[in-house]
């Protein structure tokens, strides 16, 4: 389905799949969490008055070597939204659909106030989770340090086997509107990027272009296919790893734009590809390093790291004029 209407019109569908994608997400978890209090007999305030009171409702980290340190963090995320919203051609396309620059800073504000308030209610929702899990006697499965395993099936377990049919289909439509919003952008961002910078298919005549996006696009449809099946069976925080690794892709990708922006410094172009393919590796391995010897944990924070190292790369290895 996804290759059918990406194929059919590229990115002006994917605008408006994503804007239905988001409401049925959005939808399944208040869904989810309606049928949860109902269960549960709670009120409004008493959903709130749990959720704030819960061991598990801890938003900010103060400590100082962890990877979930709140300055990390709110560094990080600023890196990370520069770097996706207006770096990467995913998220680039669907701002240049905008008609002038204010609707496309009115679209990215308007998107990241929507993304706060959807991470706030799945974290309310996680919670919640846990709490019916408890008041109904629900056994889940701890190790010796009291932390919970499994914890990807205790969702899709208790929306499809314990909370009734409404909360069993929003699950089901809200994974798949998860699954299907990130895959759609993915093959037309990099059937576009591929096409584009390595086939250079803008001197093409348009039989040619459209024969070679079909096929470009088909290729990239089997190796997002089979990425997908390699994290089939995969347990554990993947959402984590998936920042952690961009951290390191967007790095240079951060590098080479903050250069651009605020220098005018000539670079050696010979050296830019090595410089960007060596700080992620420098970068992984001085985490490594802070993390064995001093027990510090760059987090997400990673993505800085990165970057600078490229930079001061770049700065040691330019052009003396």
């Amino acid at each position: 389905m996804v290759w059918l209407y990406t194929n059919k019109s590229g990115i002006k569908t994917i605008v408006w799949t994503d804007t239905l994608q988001t409401i049925f997400l959005i939808l399944g978890a208040v869904m989810t969490i309606y049928a949860i209090i109902t269960n549960l007999n709670f009120t409004f305030s008493d959903t709130i008055t749990e959720i704030s009171t819960h061991p598990f409702f801890d938003v900010f980290n103060w400590e100082a070597k962890s990877g979930n340190n709140f300055y990390k963090q709110f560094i990080a995320g600023i890196l990370i939204a520069i770097a996706m919203m207006g770096l990467d051609q995913n998220m680039m396309q669907k701002t240049l659909t905008c008609k002038n620059q204010w609707d496309a800073q009115k679209n990215t504000l308007t998107f990241s106030l929507i993304l706060a308030v959807t991470q706030f209610l799945f974290l309310g929702l996680g919670i919640l989770l846990y709490i019916y899990a408890q008041e109904k006697g629900i056994t889940l499965q701890r190790d010796v340090n009291g932390i919970y395993l499994d914890t990807d099936t205790l969702f899709p377990n208790l929306a499809i086997n314990h909370l009734g049919i409404i909360a069993g289909v929003s699950f089901l439509l809200g994974i798949i509107a998860a699954s299907f919003s990130s895959v759609d952008s993915a093959l037309t961002a990099l059937t576009t990027s591929f096409t584009y910078d390595f086939l250079d298919i803008s001197h093409k005549s348009s039989k040619d272009k459209k024969k070679i996006k079909n096929r470009v696009l088909f290729g990239f449809s089997c190796i997002v296919f089979i990425i997908i099946m390699g994290f089939a069976n995969s347990r554990g925080d993947v959402i984590s790893i998936i920042f952690k690794v961009a951290g390191y892709t967007y790095g240079p990708l951060l590098g080479l734009y903050l250069l651009g922006m605020f220098t005018k410094i000539n670079l050696k172009d010979k050296w830019v590809p090595i410089i960007c393919v060596a700080a992620p590796f420098c970068t992984y391995f001085l985490s490594v390093y802070l993390k064995n010897a001093f027990n510090f944990d760059f987090g997400f924070i990673n993505i800085a790291v990165n970057a600078g190292l490229t930079m001061l790369g770049l700065l040691i290895l330019r052009k003396n004029n």
